[in-house]
This record gives C-alpha cells, structure tokens and sequence, in this order.
C-alpha cells in the first residue's frame, strides 16, 4: 500500500490528482469503495474528486470524504514567508495598537519605569482597566 508523504506547507505542494484521490489510493480504497462509503454511486464520487482538484468543492464534502477515509481534515492558513514567518508575526503586522504600545514601552523606559526583563527581577503585572457594563473585568493595582 502507498504512504502518504508529509506536506511540507508549501502552495504548490498538493498533489496533482488532487488531496482526496491522493489519500484514497495512499489508503488502497477504490473509487466504487469511497462512493459506497459516502452514500452515492461511483460517477458522482470521482466528480468530488475532479472538483476537489479544481478547487471547486466545499470544506463540508472534502470533511465528509475524511470521515470516510477515517480521517480528520486540517484545515490550515500558512503565512506566506513575504507577508510574516508566523502567525504572530502576522497579527502584529496588521495590529493597530501595536505602534502605541511600543511608544509607550519605550516612553515608559525612559523614564525608568519599563518592564524589567532579566530573570532576578520579573516583568510587573500589567494594569486591568475596568470595562463599564462588562462582566469578568475588573480593576487590579500594580
């Protein structure tokens, strides 16, 4: 039986038939096998994988054809290398209080009340502010 290789989350890394057909074969389960599984004849199953393979079928199929294959479907939004290296790199690219914050940390540390970063003196609790009408915040002293 053929093993299924690991996806190095790369965009042009998808198989050329496709994910679904790919995993099928990779599992030894035949097109009329796969069908019987999902309730449907075979013809209509390989227009799944045609569609699949076009991009042209929706995440409620391909999870339902997963299920079939014992399967879970990871479904997964990769960073491009030019927009941010990961995820976090993303969020504070497109986070707008970021700049605030960081004047203000470095405001702050000019005026000796920065956050101490070595390992003998922890960094100080940051301030909760009290949300008027919000349940589950309240105000804490530094």
């Amino acid at each position: 039986m053929p093993s299924l290789a690991v996806w190095p989350f790369l965009p042009d890394a998808r198989p050329t038939k496709g994910w679904l057909r790919a995993a099928r074969e990779a599992l030894g389960v035949t097109q009329s096998q796969m069908a019987m599984r999902l309730g449907m004849r075979q013809q209509p199953h390989a227009q799944v994988e045609s569609r699949e393979r076009l991009d042209k079928v929706t995440l409620e199929t391909i999870r339902r054809a997963a299920a079939a294959l014992d399967c879970d479907l990871v479904y997964a939004l990769v960073p491009r290398a030019s927009v941010a290296t990961s995820f976090s790199g993303l969020a504070q690219k497109h986070d707008p209080g970021l700049a605030v914050r960081r004047a203000t940390q470095h405001s702050m540390a000019l005026e000796g009340q920065g956050r101490r970063e070595s390992a003998e003196e922890p960094a100080e609790p940051q301030a909760r502010l009290t949300i008027p009408g919000i349940a589950g915040f309240k105000a804490r002293s530094v």
